[in-house]
């Protein structure tokens, strides 16, 4: 196992959470219980992964194809056991049962990893997630509320806790590395931020996924090549005193390092095999592999905020049924704080004045006036009664004098007020009937039917 960084979500993704999420969320809002169709969707972050993770299993590193293995969930989706059974010959403690799994972040990229089927199968990890202490709560997205066994490879370094060695003390380019095995290293506990035994969650994972059990032959296959294709050149050129291309060869066998599968375990061979030959301790020691670019994430991706002024429960329903766009959700979220005062008015005269305070202040954005639009459609009474988002009739005066900085602006302000037809003339005939759908599809969040079918008449009736 190496460090990996999944890189950025891939959107797809974050619409099929939005989505999914929300529908799982209602069924059981409404005591309801979802199949295993209703966990699905996660799938369009498989090519992502593989890419990410350098088209390799994230556990056991055997390069495998895209097509013929699932997306892993760190903690399962459906039933999680939570302790292993002190019979080593079994998998699981039963009584551990976790029923429900982490069915909430079946779609949160930050529990997501490729994997082979033999280390997600049933004989291995499956629905295995030992713990230490209490499970996370349902709906929790915090991911240092839960102290895993596991080595999760995208939070911390798995070589930082467990080394691949051998059994017998000589080491040598002639040694049989099927004599090898992964074993913890020792580490102080205080190092982990848990404050977890390293060696105990090193121990767990080991057994989890059988690193010591066959994986052995394929990861010797691997070194075996490294020995023959790179460190035994390297020692016959340093015996010649051929330095440089002793160096030359050395650095062949850096970048094939950083590429290979088994990469962890071959750094490992390769560490302790300079460790016992002082030829190779002239050449630099290879950088450790994996991705360390990147924070490990604090928190799983859930749903976007539920806006002030709006009940989960409709948040829910909207997000079900018409998704609202990244850039809706981006703006919804930085608006809260100025919609929470207004929610909070009792007087209807004064919410009505800061409403429309509001919407003067980004009468210059047709995408905040649009999120006001939704909100308005979505928000519980009072609110709801709210007239539809108009910019002041003192940007109607600049419309008239043709001053609008843009058509987008434009389109802005003929949501208030008469709109001159020189205008219309000017501003909508030149559009294609492409570009004209596009922005009356705009339109129909912030305009009445009336109007909208005035604009549609001036645009069909255009001289072309």
């Amino acid at each position: 196992m190496i460090r990996i960084a999944r890189g950025d979500e891939p959107p797809a993704l974050r619409r099929e959470r939005h989505k999914r999420l929300a529908v799982a969320r209602l069924k059981k809002l409404r005591g309801g219980a979802f199949s295993d169709e209703d966990l699905r969707g996660y799938d369009v972050a498989r090519e992502a992964l593989w890419e990410a993770q350098n088209r390799r299993c994230a556990y056991c590193e055997t390069e495998e194809d895209l097509d013929e293995h699932a997306v892993e969930h760190f903690r399962p989706k459906g039933c999680a056991y939570h302790r292993l059974s002190e019979d080593r010959t079994l998998r699981e403690d039963t009584d551990s049962e976790y029923a429900g799994g982490y069915w909430w972040l079946t779609w949160s990229w930050e529990n997501l990893l490729f994997s082979c089927a033999t280390c997600n199968g049933r004989s291995h990890k499956g629905s295995l997630f030992p713990i230490f202490g209490d499970p996370l709560a349902e709906l929790d997205t915090c991911i240092d509320a839960e102290q895993a066994l596991l080595i999760d490879p995208t939070r911390e370094d798995p070589l930082d806790l467990m080394e691949w060695v051998p059994r017998e003390e000589e080491v040598n380019d002639e040694v049989d590395y099927t004599q090898w095995c992964w074993i913890p290293r020792p580490i102080a506990p205080t190092s982990h931020p848990s404050g977890l035994s390293p060696v105990e969650r090193a121990n767990t994972t080991i057994r989890v996924f059988k690193l010591d059990g066959t994986r052995v032959e394929r990861i010797s296959h691997t070194i075996r090549t490294m020995l023959c294709g790179w460190v035994k050149p390297t020692l016959v050129h340093l015996s010649l005193g051929e330095e440089t291309r002793a160096r030359a060869r050395w650095d062949d066998l850096t970048r094939w390092l950083s590429t290979t599968q088994h990469s962890g375990a071959c750094w490992s061979a390769l560490r302790r095999l300079r460790e016992h030959q002082p030829a190779l301790r002239s050449l630099s020691a290879p950088p450790r592999p994996g991705r360390h670019d990147a924070p490990p994430p604090a928190a799983f991706g859930g749903l976007p905020p539920t806006p002030p002024g709006v009940s989960d429960e409709r948040w829910l329903r909207q997000l079900e049924t018409n998704t609202p766009t990244d850039e809706q959700i981006t703006i919804l979220s930085g608006l809260g704080s100025e919609l929470s005062p207004l929610c909070a008015l009792q007087d209807d005269e004064a919410r009505q004045h800061e409403w429309l305070t509001l919407a003067r202040g980004h009468a210059g954005s047709l995408d905040h006036l649009t999120a006001l639009a939704l909100w308005r459609e979505i928000a519980e009474a009072p609110c709801s009664d709210l007239p539809p988002p108009l910019v002041p009739q003192e940007a109607v005066a600049l419309l008239r004098q043709g001053e609008a900085a843009s058509i987008n602006e434009a389109l802005v302000l003929i949501c208030a007020g008469p709109v001159p037809k020189p205008w219309c003339e000017r501003t909508i005939a030149p559009l294609s009937g492409k570009r004209w759908q596009q922005f009356k599809r705009y339109l129909t969040h912030l305009v009445n039917a009336e109007r909208l079918t005035f604009l549609n008449d001036c645009y069909q009736t255009r001289e072309v």
